[in-house]
């Protein structure tokens, strides 16, 4: 049996938006893009990496006009992880070095080695065609929902706080929008998938950060028949 059904875990839903009901219908998370409404026009998409630029792309194809907020400015590369896990003359290296780490150290190698996520530039340059058609706003800072301001056509009012240390980034940027969709993946839980959770129950093994600690040789234990 081969395990191969990619992250799992509980979707990140930012503090400052949980105050929207996920039932409203104008807090999406990415995987219900068929529920965009079809009379929205403007939508603010949340998320820094390669799936929130797919979803703006896929949503301005739809028709719509999209808001990307990111905390940060998109980060331009082929591959989230450094060439230097690809190359052949330093790839065993880097995998001899991890496997030699304790768990904490190789969940923080981890995060290091993705460094946040990234977009390919073959998606970098439709998103930069689309802002120059203006069916694309790229703002960089944390959303956050303001509930002061009711809005008799449902829509939400949102401001765009920067934590940038220049004062002209430092005004928050104000948006209505017809709906939210989240792409700021997930809290990794590999206990969320049944099927997993079911193995462990079998056959436990140590859980980091929400990880199975498998072997260097992909198996769940060495010795499971």
């Amino acid at each position: 049996v081969i395990l191969a059904t990619g992250p799992t875990g509980c979707p990140i839903v930012p503090p400052d938006l949980k105050s929207i009901p996920c039932d409203s219908g104008r807090l999406l998370m990415w995987p219900q893009l068929n529920q965009v409404k079809s009379k929205s026009q403007r939508i603010l998409v949340v998320g820094g990496g390669l799936t929130a630029v797919q979803v703006a792309l896929k949503l301005i194809k739809l028709g719509k006009n999209v808001i990307l907020c990111s905390r940060r400015h998109l980060v331009e590369k082929h591959f989230d992880i450094g060439l230097e896990w690809f190359d052949m003359r330093t790839s065993n290296r880097c995998i001899s070095d991890f496997y030699h780490q304790e768990l904490p150290e190789r969940f923080a190698a981890l995060k290091h080695a993705r460094d946040g996520g990234s977009v390919p530039p073959f998606y970098m340059k439709q998103v930069r065609s689309a802002e120059q058609s203006g069916r694309l706003i790229r703002v960089v800072g944390d959303a956050q929902h303001d509930s002061s301001q009711q809005d008799s056509a449902g829509r939400v009012h949102i401001s765009i706080v920067s934590s940038s240390s220049k004062k002209e980034e430092q005004r928050p940027k104000n948006f209505c929008v017809d709906q939210i969709v989240l792409a700021c993946g997930i809290k990794p839980d590999c206990r969320a998938n049944p099927v997993v959770e079911s193995i462990l129950e079998s056959w436990p093994i140590p859980v980091h950060a929400g990880f199975p600690s498998i072997t260097e040789d992909l198996q769940w234990k060495e010795d499971l028949p």
